[in-house]
């Protein structure tokens, strides 16, 4: 299918000027497939992977964790700009999701 998260992404790296280079694609999409987010990053690959460390980690971290206890709450329930509550968000999860990203992904 044309419209696919696959093909999206896609038509948007084919679309980009030939002198570009990427240095990190991500892609994330809805559960139905309706909605995807790509982001492209030009430049090296080289990226330095988040350890957790680094004074502007930690600052992100610690503000992480404190956003993932106020949706695990509830605090933003009914507000169409945060999530539901949901076990995705438990400080395991970010944890490990965070262990996966480069640190200015996450600082950024």
């Amino acid at each position: 299918e044309g419209h696919s998260a696959i093909h999206r992404l896609e038509r948007q790296v084919s679309s980009l000027p030939g002198n570009v280079a990427l240095g990190q694609v991500l892609a994330f999409t809805s559960a139905d497939g309706a909605v995807s987010l790509n982001m492209l990053t030009a430049g090296s690959a080289e990226e330095v992977l988040y350890t957790g460390l680094t004074p502007e980690e930690l600052q992100m971290r610690q503000r992480l964790h404190e956003y993932s206890s106020q949706v695990a709450a509830g605090t933003f329930i009914g507000q169409i700009s945060h999530p539901p509550p949901s076990a995705l968000l438990r400080d395991s999860q970010l944890e490990h999701f965070l262990s996966q990203c480069s640190s200015s992904f996450v600082t950024q």
